[in-house]
């Protein structure tokens, strides 16, 4: 694993966290009472956004 895929992972997974409670603490208030969030998904979708952005700000050495 690289060095950017460390940090993409890391901030997946708070991102991943407090995406998922932000969509949950919203349904709930919209009175949804059957609340399914996809982990997976979410942190997938964090991950690759965040390796992008990694690669691009601080290219791996070759």
């Amino acid at each position: 694993m690289t060095d950017n895929e460390k940090r993409a992972h890391d901030l997946a997974v708070a991102l991943c966290m407090e995406t998922a409670h932000a969509k949950s603490s919203s349904l709930i208030s919209a009175g949804e009472t059957n609340i399914t969030i996809d982990y997976f998904e979410e942190y997938m979708s964090a991950y690759t956004k965040a390796l992008e952005a990694f690669n691009k700000r601080f290219p791996p050495e070759k």
